[in-house]
């Protein structure tokens, strides 16, 4: 059920740091001490603790589901403890840097893009994901429908958004919408 790019991060994390220390343990001995001791071998390693909490989410899910299927009684990793992920202060562009930013993507074929990923916020997948047909000039509106998925076995694709409220429509300036629609009349040409 997971999305193929999850699926793909989870097969990659499986393959680099769990099955070389927990993968000779049958899974009705694996015990919360070993899966412990994972972890602490890879912060002795130097990995970040959100690599690490990638790694725990990734071992809690897949016993939950071997609980779920009778193939365990209780998950293991629920009784362990990881380390906590650091808060990281969002960094952000000033207004001075925006506006440089700005005046040196002028003429860049992706201005236009680039543009609307600082005015709007949204996600690169989900800017990769619009369509003309999005867009409401009239109303100054974009809405995000979809997104893109990269899928090691199908290719390049669309998808919807990860959660409800990741479906939206977000009004655009006047500004916004005059850069868009020179890109446009420039990609018709």
């Amino acid at each position: 059920s997971l999305r193929p790019g999850t699926q793909y991060q989870y097969e990659l994390e499986i393959q680099r740091r769990i099955t070389p220390s927990l993968g000779k343990i049958k899974l009705q001995d694996l015990r919360p001490h070993q899966i412990q001791r994972l972890y602490a071998k890879l912060r002795d390693k130097g990995v970040g603790t959100s690599t690490i909490h990638k790694t725990h989410v990734v071992i809690l899910s897949s016993l939950s589901h071997a609980v779920k299927i009778g193939l365990l009684t209780r998950n293991p990793a629920r009784a362990t403890i990881v380390p906590k992920e650091p808060h990281k202060e969002m960094v952000i562009f000033d207004e001075k840097q925006i506006s440089q930013l700005f005046i040196t993507l002028q003429g860049h074929r992706w201005a236009a893009l680039y543009h609307l990923a600082i005015v709007t916020g949204m996600r690169q997948m989900e800017l990769l994901g619009l369509k003309w047909t999005d867009l409401d000039w009239a109303e100054k509106t974009i809405k995000v429908e979809r997104q893109l998925d990269r899928d090691r076995s199908k290719g390049i694709r669309f998808s919807q958004p990860k959660t409800r409220t990741g479906r939206r429509t977000l009004k655009l300036s006047a500004t916004t919408v005059e850069i868009l629609r020179s890109h446009y009349e420039h990609q018709f040409e």
